[in-house]
């Protein structure tokens, strides 16, 4: 294994001088997790939101209009005009996105030096908020629909910073700070084996969205087997969004009912969510997702459970912020995957850096399979003459 760039202000570097991964820390406020970027060459400090359900970086100007009563200026400005490796995108002209949230925000498009940690991408594109509904800006980490030089991750590659246009997610328990890997993976992170998920990739609409299927379980038993549906993996939404068919199932076994206003499920006591667990199932791999891991708390003399139901028919369901604390999952943009596990918060941390494009992600995976196959020819492992064929292929890249 080769090196890991840390989060160190200390001193920059120079792009492509050796690093093989950037780790950037993800804290859990105001109902997101956010992180640091420094901007232009006055390294103007800016707090975003990260979000790989949405696709572009975007930051607050110094003269950003907050509307609706959004104090959008909170969390950091970039004065564009104070910085000497500023330019304005002309061609692409106004910088316009909007949110299923209903926030909107417009402004120009731009070109600077982004810093995270003492990772530099160069000449990276980015919108700049002259008005916003939107409390802070977003750090975008979903596939872009053209390459245009706003992916950060894939500008890392390209710019020689890490060696795979891929990044790995740890999102952590309730209240805890996590953490984002871009070019690597940390195997302390997760328990049990990662197990590789193909991304429903649309040109039009391109989105972390991966087929999975809840199955609902109290006192022991499967109350809900539920439908396999296509989930956006979207750290950028509080809380995730299930088929109405989990909110029928819900009041029945908590006996309740569903509060409009705050957005759950509303039943007499939170000691019933001891009872409740949802298995979570990608190709065979089942993550436990405990009800009291979701967002839950007394209301009045009740509690709420919190959380979204669309119908079939529109379509859209997610995966947010409550959910994936329990998942430990890595995106590969190129290859149009993702890897998923159980996460796990103690288990200290054992960095693996991804191999080029061309190559077999993970190093460790090939060294398994050799292992394997030594194994057998030893003696030491029973494999069936089939598993063996299909391991020995897997090894010598004919499959």
């Amino acid at each position: 294994m080769r090196g890991i760039l840390r989060l160190d202000q200390e001193q920059d570097q120079a792009v492509g001088a050796g690093k093989d991964a950037v780790s950037i820390e993800v804290t859990p406020r105001e109902q997101l997790f956010l992180t640091t970027l420094q901007l232009g060459s006055q390294n103007e400090q800016v707090t975003v939101a990260v979000d790989t359900g949405s696709e572009y970086l975007w930051v607050m100007n110094d003269n950003v209009v907050c509307e609706n009563g959004a104090n959008c200026q909170a969390q950091g400005t970039f004065a564009s005009g104070n910085s000497e490796t500023f330019s304005r995108d002309e061609e692409r002209g106004a910088f316009k996105v909007a949110y299923i949230s209903g926030k909107k925000t417009e402004g120009a498009w731009g070109k600077d030096d982004v810093r995270a940690g003492n990772a530099v991408v160069h000449d990276f594109k980015f919108g700049i908020a002259e008005s916003t509904s939107a409390k802070m800006g977003i750090l975008g980490l979903n596939f872009p629909r053209k390459d245009e030089g706003y992916s950060f991750t894939q500008q890392l590659r390209d710019q020689g910073v890490i060696q795979r246009n891929a990044y790995s997610v740890f999102l952590n328990s309730k209240k805890q700070a996590g953490s984002i890997l871009f070019g690597a993976v940390d195997h302390g992170k997760y328990e049990g084996g990662l197990v590789t998920v193909p991304v429903t990739y649309e040109e039009e609409m391109p989105r972390v969205k991966v087929n999975g299927r809840i199955d609902v379980n109290y006192n022991g038993h499967s109350v809900d087997a539920g439908n396999e549906v296509g989930y956006i993996f979207d750290t950028g939404s509080t809380r995730s969004r299930l088929p109405s068919s989990y909110m029928d199932t819900l009041k029945q076994v908590l006996n309740g009912w569903y509060d409009e206003t705050w957005k759950g499920i509303s039943f007499d006591s939170c000691s019933q969510l001891d009872s409740l667990v949802f298995y979570v199932n990608f190709y065979g791999k089942t993550i436990t997702i405990p009800a009291k891991s979701l967002d839950y708390g007394k209301q009045g003399d009740r509690c709420l459970l919190q959380l979204n139901f669309n119908t079939p028919e529109k379509d859209l369901f997610i995966m947010g912020m409550d959910i994936l604390r329990s998942v430990y999952f890595l995106v590969d943009l190129d290859d149009r995957e993702i890897q998923v596990a159980q996460a796990k918060y103690d288990g200290g941390e054992n960095i693996e850096v991804f191999q080029p494009a061309g190559l077999e992600r993970l190093a460790s995976y090939n060294k398994d399979v050799k292992k394997a196959v030594e194994q057998s020819n030893s003696g030491a492992a029973l494999v069936s003459p089939y598993k063996l064929m299909i391991t020995s292929l897997i090894l010598f890249g004919l499959l």
